[in-house]
């Protein structure tokens, strides 16, 4: 076995001490801290400055690198804080190592002008004094002077609302509400790190209440909380939220997905926008509703179309054309007017309507045809067909002009033509004719 036969580090007396932190403005940033140590300096700061106190090396746990940077930043220890270790070179007391920190029950705070008191001033705390230095976090005491309590200020009152909350079923969500803070710890099983300005964490393991949770001393936290078999997360932002995703981004819900928001919501794609619904799709606004595009909007559906409006509907397009596979109709309560500057034409190949319950306009600047293979009906208590050049009505099968009133067929070249190739029946108790027909009508009696 070796013998201490000279003063060598591990061989000489294991001298260890008991001191306070009185800076740790180190200038090479190894996390040295300057100690006045009991048993060897003096409280009095005349006879020893904190600026004559040797600089203390921490010494880090073996899961930290401690280089380049790999591990846990050495520091944490404030002014006025109690730390034990022992000297490197033993009892040349010249060399302190720190193993660690102490914990206390202070009593008053610091009196500047001592020794083993935080020079500043600072520490303990005057609303420290009296009780342990473990966090209240841990300790469950005090609340009302922690991050539960801020929690519970800063937590948003009402119901917040979902959309299309109206139309909902009975028995739906039509709102939610920020949870309260699930804060239950019970000593000792809740470890919390708090730093100097008030960055919290938390680790709670209270059987049926436990947590993880981050809290920014500004307000915004994120807690992982135990709540009916299930971990629970609640992420409140206290400013601006970024996200961002430098190759795709996933997202996939078993249930339901709500997104409120007080002001705009915006939503840009610099390719494809593509919504699904597997069941029915609602939109829904207070206000006007836009779909503005620079190419093509097609509205296709397999059952039917329907387009109400409380106003007026307007179609504006350089054509327009209504196609249908069976019937067309076209129906007021009041007036109807189909107008063209140059030609109007409406086809059917089986059945052609248009009515209203007052009058029924169909003019056009150019030709006016109206052709069915089957029944043509243009009715209303006031008809009229008008064209600056010709109105042509023409079926293969039966072309009726019926009126309870007046039936007047004019025109202002002088010629009206009525052509069939079987008959022709005019029927009225009295016939007026202005100008001369191509054959007599003799009216039925």
């Amino acid at each position: 076995m070796l013998k201490s036969t000279n003063q060598f580090m591990g061989f000489d007396g294991f001298v260890w001490f008991q001191g306070v932190v009185e800076s740790r403005a180190d200038p090479l940033f190894l996390g040295r801290l300057k100690v006045r140590i009991l048993g060897i300096h003096t409280e009095d700061k005349g006879l020893i400055p904190t600026a004559d106190l040797p600089w203390a090396y921490p010494v880090m746990p073996i899961t930290s690198a401690s280089m380049n940077g790999i591990g846990q930043t050495p520091v944490g220890a404030v002014e006025g804080t109690w730390v034990v270790g022992f000297f490197r070179d033993g009892e040349n007391c010249q060399d302190p190592m720190i193993l660690g920190t102490i914990g206390g029950y202070p009593q008053k705070t610091a009196n500047k002008q001592e020794g083993f008191n935080d020079p500043y001033g600072t520490y303990p705390l005057s609303d420290y004094l009296k009780e342990p230095d473990t966090n209240r976090l841990a300790r469950n005491q005090k609340l009302s002077e922690t991050i539960v309590q801020k929690k519970k200020d800063a937590q948003i009152s009402g119901d917040i609302p979902i959309a299309l909350a109206a139309y909902r079923n009975s028995g739906d969500n039509t709102s939610w509400t920020e949870p309260d803070p699930a804060y239950a710890a019970v000593y000792p099983f809740n470890q919390v790190m708090q730093t100097q300005s008030g960055h919290i964490k938390e680790y709670d393991d209270t059987k049926g209440h436990t947590r993880i949770a981050e809290y920014h001393q500004l307000g915004t936290f994120y807690e992982v909380y135990e709540e009916d078999g299930k971990a629970n997360k609640l992420t409140k932002i206290n400013g601006n939220n970024y996200t961002i995703v430098v190759d795709d981004d996933n997202l996939y819900v078993q249930g339901s997905i709500n997104i409120t928001t007080d002001a705009r919501c915006n939503i840009y794609a610099a390719n494809d926008l593509n919504i699904e619904a597997q069941s029915n799709c609602n939109i829904r606004t207070w206000k006007d509703t836009t779909i503005d595009t620079s190419g093509s909007i097609t509205i296709s559906a397999i059952g039917d179309i329907t387009i109400q409006a409380g106003g007026n509907l307007n179609i504006n397009a350089s054509n327009i054309t209504a196609t249908a596979a069976q019937n067309m109709f076209l129906h007021s309560v009041s007036g109807t007017a189909v107008s063209s500057i140059a030609g109007l034409s409406m086809i059917s190949q089986t059945y052609v309507a248009v009515s209203s319950n007052t009058g029924t306009v169909v003019s056009s600047s150019g030709p006016v045809t109206v052709t069915s293979n089957n029944i043509t009906t243009v009715s209303g208590p006031t008809l009229l067909l008008t064209s600056t050049l010709y109105t042509s009505v023409a079926s293969d099968a039966l072309i009726k002009v019926g009126s309870k009133g007046l039936v007047d067929i004019t025109s202002s070249t002088g010629l009206v033509n009525i052509t069939s190739p079987i008959q022709i029946n005019m029927l009225s108790p009295k016939v007026f004719r202005p100008v001369k027909l191509t054959f007599d009508i003799t009216p039925v009696v």
